[in-house]
């Protein structure tokens, strides 16, 4: 990245996955930013799992998740996994929590093959999953 920050390049089941740990320090990415690290091939994501310092107690740290358009998203199934696998790389520990904007996500880490995220409770109301545009009659929803 042209902005000096390390960073490393995962794929979480076909996924491009940027990880980036900002932990020790107040930068925080904005939305230009995260476009501008997608537009790069080097740096090309689907999602940016950027680490920051942990807001709840017991988590690893707070992640915030960009998407390559630069929207922000609440969680990151197949991120979670690399940043898990980060982690316990790290830790020797195989039991981690993190903390996204979908709140405190558990993660158990087995093997390098084997990792599993608790993404809470599936969200199934037409208000709380985003889309494009909005439906007056989900019925007959154009594809």
């Amino acid at each position: 990245m042209s902005s000096g920050i390390p960073f490393r390049k995962m794929n979480g089941l076909g996924n491009e996955i940027v990880v980036v740990d900002l932990r020790g320090s107040r930068r925080v990415l904005d939305a230009g930013e995260a476009r501008a690290i997608a537009a790069r091939p080097a740096s090309h994501f689907d999602q940016m799992m950027v680490l920051h310092d942990a807001k709840a107690a017991g988590t690893e740290a707070y992640v915030r998740i960009y998407n390559a358009d630069g929207s922000e998203a609440e969680a990151c199934g197949n991120g979670m996994r690399c940043i898990a696998w980060l982690a316990a790389e790290k830790t020797g520990r195989k039991a981690l929590t993190f903390e996204t904007r979908a709140g405190v996500l558990d993660v158990a880490v087995e093997s390098i093959d084997r990792i599993s995220v608790d993404m809470g409770k599936p969200k199934f109301g037409w208000r709380d999953i985003p889309l494009a545009e909005q439906f007056h009659d989900t019925r007959a929803s154009e594809l």
